[in-house]
C-alpha cells in the first residue's frame, strides 16, 4: 500500500483522465506470466539498466552512444557530468511514475537516488546550474573553457558563470520535483532540498516582483559590443516569470506558505508594469531594471516579443481567473491590437514564400515603438570568426531561433469575450485560489496525474492503437536492457579553436558543421544510442496500460 493516505481508486480515475484504456486480454503474455507481470518486469528491467548502467550518482545527461564512449546534454559531456534542465528531473518524476502505477518500492528508491544526485547538484544559494560535474569545480571549469565556450550559438555555456539560473526551467524541475518527492512521503531530506529550493526563488525575486535569469547576480560578461551582462535582466523568455510565479502559487496550494503566495502575487503584477505603450503594446524577451527591453544574446536583440506576448495574454487571461481582479484584463485589448497590426501584409506574405490560414504570420521581434522587423542572421563558422546580426532581410534567417511566429488573435478575443461575459461565480468556481477546498484534488492531481515528459505524444487515439504501442515496447526493448534510439542530434568533438580568419560564409547552412564549432547539428546517419527521453516515453505506455487494468479491476 501507498503510504500516503489517498485513495487507489481516486488516483487511477485521475490518471486516466487523459489516457485510452487498453484491453487487458489482448496482451500475449509470455507462458506462465500474467499480462500484468510482463510489463512490470519489463520496466524494472530498463529501470535497472538505466540506474546500474547508465546513471551517474544517480543522475544523467541526455543521450549516450552504446559503448558510452560519447554521451550529451545540451552539449557534448564529460563522463563525470549530469544536466539538471531536463534529463535528471524527468527521470525523477517518471520513476515516481512508476512507483504509483506498480505499487512497487523499488521505483520509489531509485527515484531517491535521482534526488540524491540533485542534493549534490544544489548549489549553495539554493538553485541549480544547467549542469553538474561529480569531479568537482576544477574539471567543471575545464569543460567551461572548451566545449562550453566554442558552441557557437549557445552563448549561456560559452562563460562559467557559478551561479543558478532560471533558463530553460533549469531551477523549476528539480524544485517542482523536490516538492513532489517530499509530498508524497513527507522525508525530512527531501524536505530539506525542497526549503533551500524555496528559498532561491524568494531571495532571488526583485522587489518589483521579476526574475533575473541567474542568481546570485553577475555582471562579469558583456557581449561583443558593449551590451551588458544580460543574466540580471527581468527575463521572460523561456517562461522564466511564468514558471517562477506557477511554482510560487504551487507551493502556497500544498504547503500553505503565504510567502510564496506574496511573491506569486508580485509575479503577477510585475508582468503588467513590463507591457510596452503603444503601440507596440506587447512584452519583451528580457528588461533592465529601468524597465525597459533589452538585448540579450546575440540574436535576441532589445524589441517587443511578438510570440511572448501572446503567451503573456493567455497568462493574464488565466490570472484573472485564479484571482477574479479585472486589472489583468485591462491590458489586453491593446496587445491584441498590436498583434493584429503587427501581422504580415499580403504582399510580405508574397516575398517570405508563406501564406496565412486560421493563424497570422508575425515577425518573432519588432523595433520597440515602431512594426519594423528584426530578421536573424549570421555569418562565419565558429566561435572566433561568426557573427549574429539583425535586419529586415526576411530570407536567409538561422535556423535554430525563428524569426517568424504565428498568433491566432481570433482565438484568443473569443477567450477574453468569454471570461468577461462570466459572473464573477462563474469565473471562479475552478479556482483553488480562491476556493480552498478544491486544493485536496489539486495536491492529488499533482502527485498522480503528473505525467512523465513528452508522453502527450502518446496519448493522441488517432496514432497507433494503444495495444500495439504497448506490444512495440515489450518487444523492442534490447538484452542489455534499453530501448535503442536514433540519435539525430550529435556535436564535434572538441578539438581546440578556430583561427578569426578563417572564411566566413554567409548562408546559414554553410555555417553549421565546422569542427572547431561544439555546438549541436543533425546528423546524416544517426547512429543508435540510449536515450533518457525515449526511455521516459516507453515507461509512460507501459504505466498506461498498468493503470488501465486497475481501473478495469476496481471497476468490476
Amino acid at each position: 500500500m501507498l503510504p500516503y493516505p489517498l485513495k487507489i481508486k481516486s488516483m487511477n480515475r485521475l490518471l486516466l483522465c487523459l489516457l485510452v484504456l487498453i484491453p487487458a486480454n489482448n496482451l500475449q503474455a509470455k507462458a506462465g506470466t500474467k499480462p500484468e507481470e510482463e510489463v512490470k518486469a519489463c520496466m524494472r528491467k530498463a529501470t535497472a539498466f538505466m540506474m546500474e548502467k547508465v546513471s551517474i550518482n544517480g543522475g544523467f545527461v541526455g543521450t549516450y552512444l552504446p559503448d558510452f564512449s560519447r554521451r550529451w546534454g545540451e552539449l557534448e559531456a564529460y563522463p563525470s557530468m549530469i544536466w539538471i534542465d531536463g534529463p535528471t528531473p524527468a527521470m525523477g518524476n517518471a520513476l515516481l511514475d512508476a512507483y504509483l502505477a506498480t505499487d512497487d518500492e523499488y521505483f520509489y528508491q531509485q527515484a531517491c537516488r535521482v534526488a540524491e544526485a540533485l542534493t549534490a547538484s544544489q548549489l549553495p544559494c539554493g538553485g541549480w546550474n544547467y549542469n553538474f560535474d561529480f569531479s568537482g569545480e576544477e574539471s567543471l571549469r575545464q569543460w567551461y573553457a572548451t566545449i562550453g565556450k566554442n558552441a557557437w550559438g549557445v552563448s549561456e555555456y560559452n562563460y562559467y558563470y557559478g551561479n543558478a539560473t532560471f533558463d530553460d526551467q533549469t531551477s523549476y524541475r528539480p524544485a517542482n520535483f523536490f516538492l513532489r518527492i517530499y509530498l508524497l512521503k513527507k522525508e525530512p531530506r527531501h524536505k530539506q532540498a525542497l526549503d533551500r529550493a524555496i528559498g532561491f526563488f524568494l531571495q532571488s525575486q526583485y522587489p518589483n516582483g521579476g526574475w533575473p535569469q541567474r542568481y546570485p547576480l553577475r555582471y562579469d560578461f558583456p557581449a561583443k559590443d558593449g551590451s551588458p551582462d544580460y543574466t540580471s535582466f527581468i527575463t521572460l523568455n523561456d517562461g522564466v516569470m511564468e514558471r517562477n510565479i506557477d511554482f510560487m502559487l504551487r507551493c502556497y496550494y500544498l504547503l500553505d506558505d503565504e510567502t510564496c503566495l506574496h511573491a506569486a502575487e508580485k509575479g503577477m503584477d510585475c508582468l503588467l508594469q513590463l507591457q510596452q505603450a503603444a503601440p507596440t503594446a506587447g512584452w519583451a524577451l528580457q528588461y533592465n531594471l529601468d524597465l525597459q527591453p533589452a538585448k540579450a544574446r546575440d540574436f535576441e536583440p532589445a524589441s517587443v516579443c511578438i510570440s511572448t506576448t501572446y503567451g503573456t495574454v493567455m497568462l493574464l487571461m488565466e490570472y484573472y481567473r485564479l484571482t477574479g481582479k479585472q486589472k489583468f484584463m485591462q491590458a489586453l485589448p491593446a496587445a491584441l491590437t498590436f498583434m493584429d497590426e503587427v501581422a504580415f501584409s499580403d504582399s510580405m506574405l508574397q516575398i517570405i514564400g508563406r501564406s496565412n490560414d486560421r493563424a497570422k504570420l508575425c515577425p518573432r521581434m519588432v523595433v520597440p515603438d515602431s512594426f519594423t522587423p528584426l530578421f536573424l542572421h549570421r555569418k562565419g563558422l565558429h566561435i572566433f570568426n561568426g557573427d549574429y546580426y539583425v535586419d529586415q532581410n526576411p530570407h536567409n534567417t538561422i535556423g535554430h531561433y525563428s524569426s517568424f511566429c504565428t498568433v491566432n488573435t481570433d482565438y484568443l478575443r473569443m477567450r477574453y469575450e468569454t471570461l468577461m461575459s462570466q459572473s464573477a461565480e462563474e469565473l471562479s468556481q475552478d479556482s483553488p485560489l480562491l476556493h480552498p477546498e478544491l486544493r485536496e484534488s489539486l495536491l492529488e492531481n499533482f502527485l498522480y496525474n503528473k505525467r512523465p515528459d513528452a508522453l502527450r505524444n502518446f496519448l493522441n487515439p488517432d496514432q497507433t492503437k494503444p495495444l500495439d504501442r504497448v506490444n512495440d515496447v515489450l518487444a523492442s526493448l534490447n538484452e542489455e536492457g534499453y530501448w535503442p534510439a536514433p540519435l539525430v542530434l550529435t556535436t564535434n568533438p572538441y578539438i581546440g579553436e578556430g583561427c578569426a580568419d578563417d572564411p566566413v560564409p554567409e548562408l546559414y547552412e554553410e555555417t553549421l558543421k565546422h569542427p572547431c564549432n561544439t555546438q549541436f547539428y543533425r546528423s546524416e546517419d544517426p547512429p543508435l544510442g540510449i536515450s533518457v527521453s525515449t526511455y521516459v516515453q516507453h515507461m509512460g505506455i507501459l504505466m498506461q496500460y498498468l493503470l488501465s487494468q486497475k481501473e478495469n479491476s476496481n471497476e468490476k
